[in-house]
């Protein structure tokens, strides 16, 4: 087609057009992208999106939370906050976020104990958590300890070689009571012989597998604890049988004798069959949910008995080939019922509660609250991370002190995140990138340019 002024004159006004058209598109989208918004989740496990048990949290929060970042003038650090606390915001919480940089306000950041770059101070209902890691999982648990209505505090009896919360060994509960004050609760420890009661502020009394037998004042004291309405979680052990027998009886539960021993528990990883692996979990708020194992190593069975007004709840159940061994575990050994020995499935946890029942289906709230576990080690620090353990003790507890809501939250995981790929797919790949694209790239301009030298 012959170009003369008139075609030249309409060639300019349509690219006019088009361009005005263009830059019109681009505002009415840019002014919708600021009225409206709209985000979208595409990764595997939905790790850009809260999570259920997060969500179950913010409906506890009401009033707005504050949260002040420490950081330095670190726009990428600073943009991923925002974005992780742009969702809780989405979720329906009021959020005040500040960002304070600690190297230009110093007088401030060591009046308030700042110690390093990076930290953030939540705060809600007049109190406050600081946190060193900022994530899903630690800003819920904040959230999650300030929500409580008061102080929660955990006592661990001891003096009777019982496990200790604050221990480093590998039969203590050291890293459990970390967790239970990450958690927000006031872990502490009692002595019987030198106190004359126990505490009248005492959420929930933990008898941790004592390894002597308390003195008669003592247990008439824990009794006494018992029979008033007090909260009570006992971990008790197969060589435990005498010991707290009369306490066993006022909770409703009954031990069998022997270990409870696995006939697939090789099948698990371990080397000995006194480890119960778990997967069959009741009809309870403690366990319900739980789809992986946990392992109870030299556990005792339990049985509960209709007194007391108890109502017992089955919370860990053992699979059909175990059986509580009465002899020596050693060598080969096999069910013998003429030793009295019982035959699974075996349950070795029991939730108890006694008080007013509940309206309709909903769960009971109040009334009195005893856990019972026929092991203690799988809470030490030794078992503590095989399976489910660590959520399992964290359930016990929020559920013995009422607060069901106030859950543990767990890590997530991004599997999306990495991309593994053979030798020779990285070659392939490189070779592709580095060479075949930049020549095709340079192959194809020099074509267009020939074509164009040809008209």
């Amino acid at each position: 087609m012959r170009l003369d002024r008139r075609n030249r004159r309409r060639l300019r006004l349509q690219n006019l057009l088009f361009v005005a058209l263009v830059l019109g598109l681009v505002g009415i989208l840019a002014w919708l992208a600021q009225t409206w918004r709209y985000t979208a989740d595409w990764t595997q496990t939905a790790r850009n999106t809260l999570t259920a048990k997060s969500h179950e949290v913010i409906e506890l929060i009401e009033d707005p939370v504050e949260m002040t970042v420490y950081i330095g003038p670190e726009p990428v650090t600073r943009r991923s906050i925002r974005d992780l606390v742009e969702r809780y915001r989405r979720a329906g919480v009021e959020v005040q976020l500040e960002f304070v940089n600690p190297e230009t306000n110093p007088a401030l950041a060591r009046e308030l104990g700042i110690r390093q770059g990076g930290e953030l101070i939540v705060r809600h209902g007049g109190r406050e958590e600081r946190l060193q890691r900022i994530s899903e999982q630690s800003i819920t648990s904040a959230l999650a300890r300030l929500a409580r209505d008061g102080e929660r505090w955990v006592v661990f009896l001891e003096g009777h070689g019982e496990r200790k919360p604050h221990g480093d060994a590998n039969a203590d509960l050291g890293r459990f009571g970390d967790r239970l004050e990450e958690r927000g609760f006031q872990v502490q420890t009692l002595q019987l012989a030198q106190m004359p009661h126990i505490p009248d502020n005492t959420d929930l009394l933990v008898i941790a597998s004592p390894q002597s037998d308390y003195l008669p004042g003592e247990l008439a004291r824990i009794r006494q604890y018992v029979q008033t309405g007090g909260h009570l979680l006992w971990l008790t052990e197969p060589d435990n049988g005498e010991r707290l027998a009369r306490l066993a009886e006022d909770v409703g539960i009954r031990r069998h004798d022997g270990v409870v021993v696995d006939a697939g528990a090789q099948l698990f990883g371990t080397d000995t069959p006194d480890f119960a692996a778990i997967s069959d979990y009741g009809d309870h708020p403690v366990v319900n949910g739980l789809d992986q194992l946990s392992l109870f190593p030299q556990a005792v069975a339990l049985e509960s008995l209709d007194t007391g007004g108890w109502h017992h709840s089955a919370l860990l159940r053992t699979r059909e080939q175990s059986w509580a061994e009465t002899g020596p575990i050693e060598g080969e050994i096999d069910f013998d019922a003429d030793a009295g020995e019982t035959r699974g499935p075996l349950t070795l946890g029991w939730a108890a509660r006694r008080g007013p029942p509940a309206e309709g289906d909903e769960q009971p709230t109040d009334g009195q609250r005893v856990a019972v576990i026929g092991d203690g080690d799988f809470l030490s620090d030794a078992y503590v991370g095989n399976g489910v353990n660590l959520d399992l003790g964290m359930r016990l507890v929020n559920w013995l002190v009422g607060d069901r809501a106030h859950i543990d939250i767990p890590p997530d995981t991004a599997p999306d995140t990495r991309v593994d790929l053979s030798r020779t797919a990285v070659i392939v790949l490189g070779f592709a990138v580095l060479l075949v694209l930049p020549l095709a790239l340079l192959a194809t301009g020099v074509f267009i340019g020939w074509r164009r030298r040809r008209r």
